[in-house]
């Protein structure tokens, strides 16, 4: 029901007719609804995903689509950019991967590292109200990410040695003040 409102979001960079990939960093609808949409306007867009999303996907789109599916480590260039791709499976989806922005050290985390707050401060350092947010990410571990804490642990050392500037959940603030001091809370909560 939103592929309208990302695609008029999007419009504001590129026309969604001209992407060229889209990454899908798990195939929950939130994450791969629009993506029939997305094929729709731009049939030739390749769809980046993991081996084990492939089949929901497939399912999701019931059509044919250029894809490619990653590896883990695999990289993707964009140009001065480059994309790496960190295969995470059951951080509570058996799908998931991680996307982390090389040159930027920015990772795109998914659902992981995630809360559901809402705010129109985007950034944590923004947030007026530290202690709902605080909340917020209790709350969204132990109902979201709790049940799958073995897995949650793996990638708390996937992304260890990552250098990280910023953490950009699929839900949640942004994170760029001590970014870090999320990846340690989660590993703590999860041992």
């Amino acid at each position: 029901p939103f592929a309208e409102e990302l695609f008029r979001n999007i419009s504001r960079v590129l026309p969604p007719e001209t992407l060229d990939y889209v990454v899908i960093n798990h195939s929950e609808p939130d994450h791969s609804g629009a993506l029939v949409d997305l094929l729709e306007r731009n049939p030739k867009v390749t769809v980046y995903l993991s081996r084990s999303a492939k089949m929901f996907i497939d399912n999701i789109v019931n059509r044919e689509y250029s894809f490619k599916t990653v590896e883990d480590g695999e990289e993707l260039p964009l140009g001065g950019k480059t994309l790496r791709f960190l295969n995470t499976p059951f951080l509570h989806w058996p799908d998931t991967i991680l996307t982390y922005l090389v040159e930027d050290k920015i990772l795109f985390p998914c659902d992981f590292l995630g809360a559901h707050y809402c705010s129109p401060e985007f950034f944590n350092d923004e947030i007026r109200e530290p202690e709902k947010v605080r909340k917020a990410f209790e709350f969204y571990y132990g109902m979201i990410m709790r049940p799958y804490k073995e897995h949650v642990l793996k990638a708390c050392e996937k992304i260890k040695d990552l250098p990280v500037s910023m953490i950009a959940p699929s839900h949640g603030p942004i994170l760029r003040k001590d970014p870090r001091s999320y990846i340690a809370w989660y590993e703590d909560r999860a041992s």
